[in-house]
């Protein structure tokens, strides 16, 4: 009998993998036992050219095995990083208790899920790709919270891990914020998720004019603002050109940008039915030639906000 007597080349592994061995695929062992025999050595890199597989396939094997407790990230997270090192930590894990994800799902259900749910195993690997990094326990946890605890659907979550991508906001804490919200808002398909964030940015585009309009580019709206503003891109579907010549009547009548002094001016024009700009120097010119003396101003007229100052019509702003 022959014996290895170079200690440097042995490396040990937990027991505990042969209980998901004939369960996991060739790829997958392979990562394994590569991870084990490199441990703070291993890249991804390095590993894609050693085990002659794909970046993905070697990031979904990492996955799978820090699911099953396996192996766990050291103090900083794997990033999918295909160029540089990214240090594993390989251990043990507890025999009588496996770590608890944030939203109470343990390692094993974890493993377990993204074992017997393909769709579930393709949304992690998704959000993997869009987050560029590996997902914990942890972090696969909370997607399972969404996927299995509030029953959204996996083209959903994807959707809004792309729409947070699509603003600089990868983390999958904010995703997974987000994803919630957009659920309690109601949004249950896909194609409701397409025309609320549709509106969303409508609403965005819209707010953001009007900031640049009123000089507060710099600045976010204040609740009061925001509400006025909301009521006019959503209820009254008031035209920018519409606004643009609110901001004029009121620069002329008061010196100063007032979104409550444009707003009177909007709704009156709502209330008459006003909804073109051409309309709007129509009613202008109509009540121009009204002359004040002997002259009974018509309840429709003052609502309009024109042919006297607004502060003779309105009541002030922030009054009862």
């Amino acid at each position: 009998m022959y014996f290895n007597k170079e200690t440097d080349g042995v490396f040990l592994m937990p027991k505990k993998a042969l209980e998901y061995v004939n369960n996991a695929k060739k790829s997958e062992l392979k990562v394994l036992m590569y991870l084990f025999a490199k441990k703070d050595d291993f890249s991804v890199e390095m590993a894609k050219s050693e085990l002659c597989e794909s970046a993905d396939s070697i990031m979904s094997a990492i996955a799978y095995w820090r699911g099953a407790g396996i192996i766990s990230d050291s103090e900083q997270t794997l990033q999918d990083s295909r160029t540089e090192n990214s240090p594993l930590s390989c251990q043990t894990p507890d025999k009588t208790k496996h770590a608890q994800s944030e939203k109470g799902y343990s390692t094993l259900e974890i493993a377990d899920m993204r074992k017997n749910d393909s769709d579930f195993s393709h949304l992690v690997e998704y959000i993997q790709s869009v987050t560029g990094e590996l997902l914990n326990s942890a972090k696969q946890g909370d997607l399972l919270y969404l996927y299995d605890g509030l029953g959204m659907q996996c083209d959903v979550i994807m959707g809004v891990a792309a729409h947070c991508a699509d603003e600089d906001k990868k983390k999958i804490r904010y995703i997974v914020k987000t994803a919630e919200g957009i659920h309690n808002d109601g949004v249950r398909s896909y194609k409701e998720l397409e025309s609320y964030l549709a509106a969303k940015n409508r609403y965005k585009e819209y707010a953001t004019f009007i900031k640049k309009l009123i000089g507060a580019a710099d600045r976010a709206l204040s609740a009061a603002e925001e509400k006025i503003v909301k009521k006019w891109e959503s209820e009254f579907c008031t035209s920018r050109e519409l606004v643009s010549y609110a901001y004029e009547r009121t620069i002329a009548l008061i010196a100063k940008p007032s979104l409550p002094y444009m707003s009177k001016i909007i709704e009156g024009w709502h209330n008459e039915g006003i909804t073109t700009l051409e309309q709007a120097h129509q009613q202008a010119q109509k009540n121009s030639g009204t002359q004040r003396s002997g002259v009974t101003i018509t309840e429709k007229a003052k609502k309009a906000g024109f042919d006297i100052d607004l502060e003779d019509i309105f009541e002030k702003p922030g009054q009862e």
